[in-house]
């Protein structure tokens, strides 16, 4: 996977341990500290800055990572420059939508036993 070279797999293979104890995505990213909390109260609903709870190490990796795979992988590029125009950069990779992806992606090849689908540009 562009972005995920030797050292940082075996960085998120060894931190995660056991992959399948996560349920879901939403749940690894929930573990890695990579969803903000929710503030709702009557209509209004305000979300916060990421976590931060979890595993600094992985998440510190994912985000590093998710910086070369914008440049590599012309999806995600799109999907951050979307972003990008509504929020910060920084906000963009790390809580919003790179990050959180690119977590659920390392999961389902985790899961599956299957290498990354090429990136075409």
């Amino acid at each position: 996977m562009p972005g995920i070279g030797t050292l940082t797999a075996m960085e998120i293979l060894t931190e995660l341990q056991e992959i399948s104890r996560f349920g879901s995505a939403q749940e690894l990213a929930s573990y890695l500290g990579l969803t903000p909390p929710e503030y709702s109260s009557g209509d209004r609903v305000r979300q916060g800055r990421i976590t931060r709870c979890g595993n600094k190490r992985v998440r510190s990796c994912s985000v590093e990572s998710s910086w070369f795979l914008i440049s590599k992988d012309p999806k995600m590029r799109e999907k951050y420059l979307r972003i990008k125009y509504r929020r910060a950069a920084k906000r963009a990779i790390i809580a919003i939508a790179i990050a959180r992806n690119l977590s659920g992606r390392i999961r389902h090849m985790l899961l599956n036993h299957e290498p990354s689908a090429p990136v075409r540009p």
